[in-house]
């Protein structure tokens, strides 16, 4: 029953935007969701969130209630009854949009509130232990900076924030080198900031870029796969390399570098084959 009033509901979408003018890819746009979000839905593959119901009717010219049941309503009725149908029908619709949100938030709350409380608790047990065994602070500082550190790499995540990824990746570039340079300070290693600062320099070029990628290519999946294994291998040679120039070992690794590299390609090129299968089928 659920799966023909889908159906119902796409074919009356599918002729409703036809009727409008719009192409899937402008409705789409109109939405802020992706075609094949609007194609799924004509074919009777899922519905529209109910957040999109009222913008969604708006565009296509008809009221909630009809796009809801997949069918014009026959006009007999005077208009002022089908306002007040249609007024219930947004009442219902911004009422479970606002109980859903209320809901969200409680859980945002009660996650920060946790993952917060786990990283103070093991901050707080490690300086006792650390001051109790030895009698001042030692390995603890080692811990209480890294927790902290991934504690406002994680805050964007924490906090839902609107593009948390970018924003923790933000935050992750700015602290990354003065973390290191305190790690250095603390563990006595004049090593560890040019050698980190190095490494972390090309790492983040790497992150970026393939944030980028998925960015641009959010929509062909295995294609940013693909271009990230790529990207990936890349890092992993340079930093090889990096590593060994510090530390002074030798660079006589072109064999297994070789065989990464090839490993890495031949699986960045199952993916575009893969992304080359999905997309046509899709058309």
């Amino acid at each position: 029953m659920e799966t023909r009033q889908n159906e119902r509901t796409g074919r009356f979408i599918g002729d409703m935007r036809r009727e409008q003018g719009f192409t899937q890819k402008e409705l789409a746009d109109a939405l802020g969701v992706t075609d094949k979000a609007v194609s799924k839905w004509e074919r009777g593959v899922s519905c529209p969130d109910i957040a999109l119901i009222i913008p969604l009717a708006r565009l296509l010219g008809v009221t909630a209630g009809e796009l809801l049941s997949g069918e014009k309503e026959a006009k007999e009725e005077p208009a002022s009854v089908q306002e007040t149908a249609e007024e219930a029908v947004e009442k219902v619709v911004t009422y479970s949009r606002k109980h859903a949100g209320q809901k969200m938030e409680r859980i945002k709350r009660f996650l920060f509130m946790g993952v917060s409380g786990i990283f103070l608790l093991s901050i707080l047990i490690c300086l006792i232990c650390d001051f109790c065994i030895t009698g001042e602070l030692t390995w603890s500082l080692i811990v209480f900076s890294s927790v902290l550190a991934v504690w406002f790499w994680l805050l964007p995540f924490l906090t839902f924030a609107r593009k948390a990824f970018r924003k923790a990746l933000v935050w992750f570039s700015i602290s990354l080198i003065p973390y290191l340079a305190l790690l250095g300070y603390i563990l006595k290693a004049p090593l560890l900031l040019p050698l980190g600062a190095c490494v972390s320099l090309v790492s983040l070029l790497a992150l970026w870029g393939v944030y980028g990628i998925w960015v641009k290519l959010k929509n062909r999946k295995w294609q940013a796969l693909g271009w990230s294994l790529l990207v990936c291998t890349a890092l992993a040679f340079v930093v090889n390399h990096i590593v060994a120039w510090f530390v002074g070992e030798p660079e006589g690794r072109l064999a297994s570098d070789f065989f990464n590299i090839a490993v890495t390609v031949v699986l960045a090129l199952f993916c575009f084959c893969l992304d080359y299968y999905h997309n046509r089928s899709e058309k």
